[in-house]
């Protein structure tokens, strides 16, 4: 995952604890959606997208529930840990006693289009929740760049 070498090349770290599960695509969604009131929405949260886009977005993904893992594979370049959901606190706290300085949870990528994807991820260092949004990364040149951070709205 191209976006997790960057993060961990910008905070110069050389090892990061990642949570099992991956983070639902719901989340991910509903973080673009933006907060709710009275059943209604405002509309995408995020600068790249349209209402079109959204709802493409939505229908596209709106029935992928199944619960998926990450393994270390899926981030071949780093030094990684894996925190298993069932024992999620005491892994951190071990975790953190042998000064592992960051923890993620992450949502597997979403697609618009060949050029444009979304994933949802969530970044803590011991007990602070340091960002939690869903990235926007869009294809230019061959190369995937960050285009937008949008702030999740929900606690935490």
């Amino acid at each position: 995952m191209d976006y997790m070498e960057q993060e961990v090349k910008k905070e110069d770290i050389a090892r990061i604890v990642i949570h099992e599960n991956k983070t639902s695509v719901n989340k991910t969604i509903n973080t673009l959606r933006g907060p709710t009131s009275n059943g209604m929405h405002p509309g995408p949260t995020s600068m790249i997208l349209s209402d079109t886009d959204f709802l493409f977005l939505y229908e596209k993904y709106k029935n992928d529930t199944i619960t998926e893992t990450w393994k270390k594979s899926d981030f071949n370049n780093l030094d990684i840990a894996i925190c298993k959901s069932y024992d999620y606190w005491e892994c951190k706290n071990d975790l953190i006693s042998k000064d592992y300085r960051y923890f993620y949870s992450l949502s597997k990528p979403l697609f618009h289009n060949k050029n444009l994807s979304f994933f949802y991820f969530s970044k803590a260092s011991g007990w602070t929740v340091l960002f939690s949004g869903v990235i926007v990364m869009k294809k230019t040149d061959g190369k995937w760049e960050v285009v937008e951070k949008v702030q999740s709205t929900e606690l935490n």
